[in-house]
């Protein structure tokens, strides 16, 4: 297997990983690697790739549990060609998954809900496309009433009910009256009837200086200054001068589930935001620095999980850029991302840190 030195350090540091869960209790070291090494344990005797779980850490409060286990794929030869910022490495390593469940959009680069397309994705990696009922029987030319509630369906799950939870927003600064809107949240009850709650759906600022937690966002542009008046942009999401930028959802990662008997699971995040900034030469005028005073979402970390019953887990995390993952922030035009690095006028959600333990309360 061909492996570059950037990758092939992370891989190893998460072998390392591994090997302090995996070897951790004494039932286990007897016969382990034995255990690996065969059909059944997850080598594929025909490819000769490997496919391995590790159970890490589980939670649960009355019917509601969540269970944290560490992945691995062989099937890595692309992802060990192809550039970090292209494809990360992430929190556990080349080859390895540690993921959280989370609905993403693709926003077009522009805050218009009408054309958004969100996806959930679950921490096993798999995703499920949300579509709206309008939309599709608008598509197949079925009569549809414009004016009824709107309705969402989660892709091979029809039982489950999807709520998007839009707020509204007219910045105080412009004057004639322009509403934006925007996605808070979203709740998806299953079958069994635990409501998992995307987001923070109760947040009031969204736009003007929300506190992140479990929303991910970028920015945009919706107004811009004229003769000391301000009037309202277009919503871009590309990075733009002479504006100034608002915050916009673009991401809500899991933060709550409740089961009918009151138990609940709750999600603490940490989010690093990075603000624009650049030195430009305005025409007609001396040069100058421009920032954006706001910063976009560059990346997210699951910090706790707490239940209703007062148990918790708690995860670590440890910088990458030296030892075992020299060059991993790198982004795609070379320059470090690490921590302490200058800013500039592009928006990289680069991954600067790996999970490093997990306690359990």
């Amino acid at each position: 297997m061909l492996l570059n030195k950037y990758r092939c350090s992370s891989f190893l540091a998460s072998i390392g990983l591994l090997t302090i869960f995996a070897f951790g209790q004494s039932a286990e070291t007897g016969s382990a690697f034995n255990k690996y090494m065969s059909p059944e344990g997850g080598i594929n005797p025909m490819s000769g790739t490997v496919a391995l779980e590790k159970n890490l850490a589980s939670l649960s409060a009355g019917q509601i549990s969540v269970n944290f286990s560490l992945k691995y794929s062989g099937n890595v030869f692309k992802e060990a060609k192809t550039a970090n910022d292209l494809a990360p490495s992430g929190l556990v390593g080349l080859g390895w998954s540690f993921g959280r469940s989370q609905i993403v959009c693709d926003c077009k680069d522009n805050a218009y809900l009408d054309d958004d397309i969100y996806y959930l994705v679950t921490a096993d990696g798999n995703r499920y496309k949300i579509f709206e009922e309008k939309a599709w029987r608008k598509h197949f030319g079925i009569n549809y009433n414009a004016n009824a509630q709107e309705k969402w369906w989660v892709e091979g799950n029809p039982f489950w009910k999807v709520e998007r939870i839009v707020g509204q927003k007219k910045l105080p600064e412009t004057s004639d009256g322009v509403v934006w809107s925007f996605v808070l949240g979203w709740k998806i009850t299953d079958a069994e009837g635990i409501t998992h709650i995307y987001g923070d759906i109760d947040e009031k600022n969204t736009m003007t200086g929300p506190t992140p937690n479990a929303t991910e966002y970028d920015l945009i542009w919706a107004q811009y200054k004229e003769s000391n008046v301000y009037k309202p942009a277009y919503g871009l999401m590309e990075s733009t001068l002479g504006g100034e930028p608002s915050h916009y959802p673009i991401a809500w990662n899991i933060s709550r589930e409740e089961s009918l008997d009151g138990n609940y699971l709750k999600y603490n995040y940490t989010q690093v935001s990075e603000k624009l900034e650049g030195f430009f030469n305005w025409s007609g005028s001396n040069a100058s620095t421009w920032n954006s005073e706001i910063g976009y979402t560059k990346e997210t970390y699951l910090d706790s999980v707490s239940a209703s019953n007062g148990a918790h887990i708690d995860f670590s995390y440890e910088y990458k850029g030296q030892g075992d993952f020299d060059g991993e922030v790198k982004d795609s035009k070379g320059d470090d991302e690490g921590f302490g690095g200058g800013t500039d006028m592009f928006k990289e959600r680069v991954g600067r840190k790996f999970l490093s333990s997990i306690n359990v309360f």
